[in-house]
């Protein structure tokens, strides 16, 4: 996921950053997004007990437009959140104690998904759901 999403995204932005910001600005929000998206990744990752990319998810389950929305809330959240806080950061010299907080984060988040992924098996086929739920009501 690093090298086919979060750096390429990185990547490019980059010169519409620095066009925008200048360059000294520019490359400071760079790395601090390409930082705050590391931390992202690894946040969504934590969750997966799936291997990425191996998922037998039928689709269907929920509707699309549901999907959509849902999706779409989380981004304009996370860019607005994201965007607010780099610029404050930006605006005062704050972005060092930024940076390093985020790469503190980021390799916290890193090693417990490791963890959790070495103590916890991983899925690698999705069970569908049954058609009917028993109860495994026993008298006793």
């Amino acid at each position: 996921m690093v090298y086919h999403a979060v750096l390429p995204a990185a990547l490019l932005t980059l010169p519409i950053e620095i066009r925008i910001l200048g360059l000294a600005s520019g490359m400071q929000a760079a790395v601090l997004c390409l930082v705050l998206s590391l931390v992202l990744m690894e946040i969504l990752l934590c969750q997966a007990k799936k291997i990425p990319f191996t998922s037998s998810y039928l689709p269907g389950r929920r509707p699309v437009i549901q999907t959509l929305l849902i999706y779409g809330a989380a981004v304009s959240v996370y860019v607005s959140a994201s965007a607010a806080l780099i610029e404050s950061c930006l605006q005062k010299p704050r972005a060092v104690a930024l940076l390093a907080a985020l790469l503190a984060l980021w390799l916290g988040t890193h090693r417990f998904r490791i963890q959790r992924w070495d103590a916890e098996s991983l899925t690698f086929e999705e069970q569908d759901e049954p058609m009917v739920f028993s109860l495994d009501l026993k008298r006793e």
